[in-house]
């Protein structure tokens, strides 16, 4: 007689009514030919439906008709605001754990943060990763001393109520800012052991197309300093594509203004200007004050490097009082020095 490929694996529902419903069921209630088939084979065992395993006995008997999710829904909504009230709470409390950790000896932050469970939150965790990216800008080894941390702790977070891909995605991230921190200390083979580590964490976690447009943004860098520049380019190009397509307007323009930094670098001033202008026009100033700064700061140095003195004098002019409001004197000094040195030649 011939077996139907179905069949094995109806049998394994007989043969272990533990586990074997389990597989199934999902499968079971959208398939009527197989619950005719599961019928069949338990009354070939010379067994009935109704001595099937509960869940398998009551999707024997369900037959199509209107179905009442409200209840699921009710549940989910439920667990849903349990759960956000408890990331809520966690984020409130990050920062004064967080303020109380760092100030112990860098030396026993770790034994603290692995030992003491008040430390096992998502809230220190997304904290200590955020907080690695802002520090290493300023002091490269302090934000990779950071993202270090957040690594160690997430080995200590409860994978069933955070979700174990969720902490993978921001182990990834984690491991992508230890790139980056590397690349500013001018360890380019220690970031790129760390790049390699962080798209591994993205394979265990989601796969989240945001976190790996922002792994590609911070990779660029790295072959921008190595002189890779088509390289950066192509993750770069990526990046806006993704950050676009996702509707992350503000993180778009920060990989465009990555983007006029390479032409830059190749010299290619005019793109770098036509590129900067694009950015300018994703980047809501008042949600990224500080970035549509560095895009502003960027297209005044580019239209110099350009020729375009004029334009650039003028944007210049806008932009002095935004960067004393924002702390930006040395690129207000810096930008003032590139116009002064290029339009010398013009003006002796």
């Amino acid at each position: 007689m011939k077996i139907h490929p179905n069949d094995l694996l109806l049998q394994e529902v007989l043969d272990d009514p533990e586990g074997g419903p389990d597989r199934l069921t999902r499968h079971l209630h959208s398939c009527t030919a197989c619950r005719r088939r599961l019928e069949a084979l338990l009354r070939r065992a010379g067994r009935e439906p109704a001595d099937a395993p509960p869940q398998v006995g009551n999707l024997l008997r369900w037959r199509p008709g209107p179905v009442d999710y409200s209840p699921a829904f009710d549940r989910a909504e439920r667990v849903w605001a349990r759960m956000w009230s408890t990331l809520s709470e966690e984020r409130h409390d990050a920062p004064g754990l967080l303020a109380e950790l760092l100030a112990s000896p860098p030396r026993r932050r770790e034994m603290i943060l692995l030992h003491q469970r008040r430390f096992h939150t998502w809230g220190v965790y997304e904290l200590l990763v955020g907080r690695s990216h802002e520090e290493a800008s300023g002091d490269p080894a302090q934000g990779e001393h950071l993202a270090g941390l957040a690594l160690a702790l997430s080995e200590r977070l409860d994978a069933v109520l955070y979700g174990a891909e969720q902490i993978a995605d921001l182990r990834a991230r984690a491991w992508g800012y230890i790139g980056d921190a590397r690349r500013l200390r001018l360890d380019p083979q220690g970031a790129r052991q760390a790049f390699e580590a962080a798209f591994a964490e993205l394979k265990k976690g989601t796969g989240d197309h945001l976190e790996r447009a922002l792994l590609l943004d911070l990779q660029a860098a790295l072959l921008r300093a190595q002189g890779r520049l088509d390289d950066a380019r192509r993750l770069l190009r990526r990046a806006v594509t993704i950050f676009q397509n996702f509707g992350d307007r503000q993180r778009a323009g920060g990989s465009l203004i990555n983007l006029a930094t390479v032409h830059e670098r190749a010299g290619q001033f005019a793109k770098a200007v036509e590129t900067l202008e694009e950015a300018l026009q994703l980047i809501d100033p008042e949600e990224e004050p500080r970035l549509h700064l560095r895009a502003q700061h960027d297209l005044v140095t580019n239209l110099a490097n350009a020729g375009r003195f004029l334009e650039a004098q003028s944007l210049f002019a806008k932009v002095r009082r935004l960067h004393a409001d924002l702390g930006g004197e040395r690129e207000r000094s810096w930008a003032q020095a590139r116009l002064a040195r290029r339009r010398r030649p013009y003006h002796p």
